[in-house]
């Protein structure tokens, strides 16, 4: 399996848990990406063993784009988020689009661009 990407850019994050595993990340500023390769997740350059096969993303900071992981939860902002099956959780804002095959959508502020959902209930908070 070839590695990608599927968070980048985070901004201003305090911390990120990876399937209940707690990672150190004091990030001030931009540029923190996170990229899964089968079950080795890797934040900027440090490496998680993850022996589970949904990988469960929370974030407590803004991030750009998030693609192709599973469950996911910002609780700051977000620009792009598209997950192929798997809930989608915004506190903030999402400035861009946000899309998954089959789950559950809730964002607590505001969408700037579309939702899709194959099958799940979508929840946006103004």
């Amino acid at each position: 399996m070839n590695p990608f990407k599927i968070i980048s850019n985070l901004r201003n994050c305090s911390s990120i848990t990876i399937n209940g595993k707690a990672t150190n990340c004091n990030i001030v500023g931009d540029g923190c990406d996170i990229i899964i390769d089968g079950n080795h997740v890797v934040i900027n350059g440090n490496s998680i063993e993850v022996n589970d096969k949904i990988i469960n993303i929370n974030i407590t900071g803004n991030v750009d784009d998030i693609e192709n992981c599973h469950n996911v939860k910002v609780t700051g902002n977000a620009h792009d988020i598209n997950t192929g099956s798997g809930d989608i959780e915004v506190g903030g804002d999402v400035s861009g689009n946000v899309q998954t095959g089959s789950g559950d959508v809730e964002v607590g502020g505001s969408v700037g661009g579309n939702i899709r959902t194959g099958s799940g209930d979508v929840s946006v908070g103004r």
